[in-house]
């Protein structure tokens, strides 16, 4: 080559290979102080003195004892005033030469090897090695010591005269090994193929993992060669490890230890939770009952002990807890129906959610998970299939649908015979003949403290005398706050049938259906006539199902509180312009007027996690003890009783049902709210203080100029499937991740008197475009344009 005999370009003409040191001899035109070796893929670099010999030739010398090299390419260049120059590689430099090492630093060993590329340049290949493991068997001498035999092949490339000092390590990320004892003896010289066999006790790796958290563990053999050493990585791509070598750990929950194969190839050890696998392959409700197909199985157990097994299907009622159980037998696969007389018996209530489950029983532990497709059409007011139960005290509906995240759930609503006949028959008859602009206002059914009841309020004091209705179940605890109000309509009533038939606008906080007798989709009107979200909270932070695209009869219009959520429902939402209107929620106009206060309070008020399906994941989970840890912190409790400050603990609807768990805590300080025994609204009012993780109540807070503290411990977990603003632009307050971080906060707010810090008072643009109490008026104009 040209090249080789000329001075123009930086080049190598020959290389020395001794210990872990390489030398290469070269030429150049310049004379250049430095060479740099650089990652071709990162930034990561080193610069390297160059020593010349006379004007055109140089020698570099590369000691990998003191550079750490990780995988993959290094480029070798001539560092010049205003670039670097790539360095070539002679086309014999590399003949009748060794350029393979193995450099070992900070406990692994790497393969390192010069090349030439393509383009005629310089380049280092580094990567690591592996013992690969060709055969081998295993078994448990004890309860829990496995004993592994093998046969092993070491890489061709190192010269195994002189091994010695050889020995298992079992490390974490931080190199910190369990070592074991190896037994290896020389089988197959020309493969470089030995017989490997060790041994360790799980019950080590275990109390390893209580000092330190530790739960992943790579496998590697350290040996010595004429005095140098190496630590290479087993290898094996044999998946079937896992279920083989399985040991259970019970000390804190059900464990398991095992080992695997990584995606790798490499030989791990790993302690997990059990791993469970469902799927619904086949679902129907008819007049039989409910029909499934799937499988189930805890796939991580040991293969011995399958046969402790158990598997059952669960329907639990959501409100009452009361649950139906069935045997699904031994097989991983099932099929059952549940008959529907079963379904009716379960509960006495009007409507209600029942959800499904698989539940194991293995070894005295009781796992329970939802169960669904894992492949499915989401639609929040459609059904997928549908039957009705008829007595002769009325009919009874019952309705299968998915959740957002596919589990499979049945819906329940009950009618007596005049009403069931009514909606077969009547209501289009009062659809078409009906005169009246009707509107139908609500919350979830059994709430009136929201933004549904501030607007039917609104609408009372200012057109007493329009046809404007509220819907609340007649049980609930926010009755109360309706006692006194006309025009307010019992859930589940033949007027309320009546009036859902006629109504022209149906507003709500929460999706529609909450607000109706029956599924949406059975009324005429629904499909046909206006359907108004009034929103529960300010939109920009966890991912909501209130996509246009999941449901089949969407809203006409969609209330909003600023320019900038405006923009975010049109691009993430996928409504129009037109159907999503700047108007502020109707609960904020009680927000900015004046209200007298008897003591200085906290409001503690979580959201919910979506991944808790009961009581027992809620007990086990990292937000129970998170909130349980900060509502009893010592030096908390303290500053509250020394500043004579009452701390609320209100948690979300969704936790009510294990609000037990926090009774302890209840004392004259910290006082736990039940849904229903304070009004949400009063308790913010109140309150000078929020902390809060992820909650949109957060806003109202700010809306009345008050400071938040916000608890973030889970929130890469929380925002899994993405958030819908930067965290700078929706969290106007402290974010905190300890209870030691919360609590200095709380120690300046009352320093300082609760005011609100003036970095978060400049961002309010981003949330709110009106602070004012005509949020309500806004509201009511929109809807009077439909």
């Amino acid at each position: 080559m040209k090249l080789d005999n000329t001075l123009d370009k930086p080049l190598i003409r020959s290389i020395i290979i001794h210990n872990n040191e390489l030398k290469c001899f070269g030429s150049y035109h310049k004379v250049v102080d430095v060479a740099v070796l650089k990652h071709r893929k990162t930034e990561k670099y080193f610069s390297l003195k160059l020593n010349w010999k006379d004007n055109n030739n140089w020698e570099l010398s590369i000691d990998f004892n003191l550079i750490d090299l990780n995988n993959g390419t290094w480029d070798l260049y001539m560092k010049e005033p205003n670039h670097n120059e790539r360095i070539h590689l002679q086309t014999d430099a590399l003949d009748n030469s060794e350029y393979t090492l193995f450099s070992t630093r900070n406990e692994i060993t790497r393969k390192i090897e010069m090349y030439k590329t393509i383009y005629g340049n310089a380049s280092l290949k580094v990567v690591s090695p592996k013992i690969h493991i060709n055969d081998y068997s295993l078994d448990f001498t004890s309860e829990s010591t496995i004993l592994f035999n093998s046969i092993v092949e070491f890489p061709s490339e190192i010269n195994m005269d002189g091994f010695m000092n050889h020995l298992l390590l079992i490390r974490n990320k931080d190199n910190k090994a369990i070592d074991c004892p190896v037994n290896l003896i020389e089988t197959n010289p020309d493969r470089n193929e030995y017989s490997l066999s060790f041994s360790f006790d799980y019950k080590n790796l275990v109390e390893f993992y209580k000092k330190t958290g530790s739960k992943k563990f790579s496998v590697y053999l350290l040996f010595e060669i004429n005095n140098q050493k190496y630590i290479v990585r087993l290898s094996t791509s044999d998946k079937s490890l896992k279920q083989l070598s399985s040991y259970e750990h019970t000390s804190n929950g059900l464990k398991i230890m095992f080992l695997y194969s990584t995606i790798k190839d490499n030989l791990a050890i790993n302690l997990e939770g059990v791993s469970v696998s469902k799927n619904i392959s086949f679902y129907s409700l008819n007049h039989k009952g409910l029909t499934l197909h799937g499988v189930c199985n805890l796939d991580n157990i040991p293969l011995q002990n399958k046969h402790f097994l158990q598997r059952f299907l669960i329907i639990k009622e959501r409100d009452t807890l009361n649950e139906l159980e069935y045997d699904l037998g031994s097989e991983e696969s099932f099929e059952i129906t549940v008959p529907l007389k079963e379904l009716y018996n379960l509960t006495n209530n009007r409507e209600c959610v029942l959800d499904i489950y698989v539940q194991f029983s293995y070894n005295d532990h009781l796992i329970r998970k939802r169960i669904g497709c894992e492949e499915f059409n989401y639609s929040k007011d459609g059904i997928i299939d549908k039957v009705n139960y008829k007595k002769m005290s009325g009919v009874t509906s019952y309705y299968l649908t998915f959740t957002p995240r596919g589990y499979l759930k049945i819906l329940k609503a009950s009618h007596s015979w005049l009403a069931y006949l009514y909606m077969m028959y009547g209501q289009y008859l009062d659809y078409y003949f009906s005169q009246k602009n009707i509107w139908l206002i609500g919350e979830r059914g059994n709430t009136a403290q929201d933004t549904g009841f501030h607007f039917f309020n609104y609408c009372r004091e200012h057109y007493p005398n329009s046809p404007i209705y509220y819907v609340i179940d007649k049980n609930s605890r926010d009755f109360k706050n309706l006692m006194y109000m006309d025009n307010v309509i019992i859930k589940g009533s033949y007027q309320h049938y009546r009036l859902a038939a006629k109504a022209n606008v149906f507003i709500g906080s929460h999706d529609i259906d909450y607000i109706l007798p029956d599924k949406g989709i059975n009324f005429y009107s629904y499909k046909k006539r206006n359907k108004v979200f009034l929103q529960h909270g300010v939109l920009g932070r966890k991912n909501v199902e209130y996509h246009k695209k999941y449901y089949e009869y969407p809203f006409n219009l969609f209330l909003v509180s600023s320019k900038y959520e405006k923009d975010m429902v049109q691009q993430t939402l996928g409504y129009s312009k037109k159907e999503v209107a700047v108007t502020g929620l109707s609960r904020f106009d009680h927000l900015k007027m004046q209200h007298s206060k008897k003591q200085t309070s906290i409001i503690v008020i979580p959201t919910w996690r979506d991944w808790l399906g009961n009581d027992d994941d809620f007990k086990k989970s990292n937000y129970f003890n998170k909130y349980y840890e900060l509502l009893t912190n010592n030096e908390l409790n303290t500053i509250i009783q020394r500043n004579n400050i009452k701390l609320y603990f209100y948690p979300h609807y969704r936790m009510q049902a294990m609000i037990h768990h926090f009774k302890d805590i209840d004392n004259e300080n910290i006082s736990i709210v039940e849904l229903g025994q304070r009004n949400v609204q009063d308790l913010l009012i109140e309150s000078d203080l929020m902390i809060t993780d992820y909650s949109s109540v957060s806003f109202d807070f700010n809306y009345m100029s008050k400071p938040v503290i916000f608890y973030h411990f889970d929130r890469n977990k929380f925002f899994s499937k993405g958030i819908l603003r930067p965290i700078e632009e929706t969290f106007l307050g402290d974010i905190c991740v300890t209870p030691e971080q919360i609590v200095d906060n709380v120690k300046y707010y009352i320093q300082y008197n609760f005011k609100e810090k003036q970095n978060y008072v400049d961002k309010k643009h981003l949330i709110f475009d009106h602070v004012d109490t005509n949020n309500a008026k806004r509201i009511f104009d929109e809807i009077n344009r439909l």
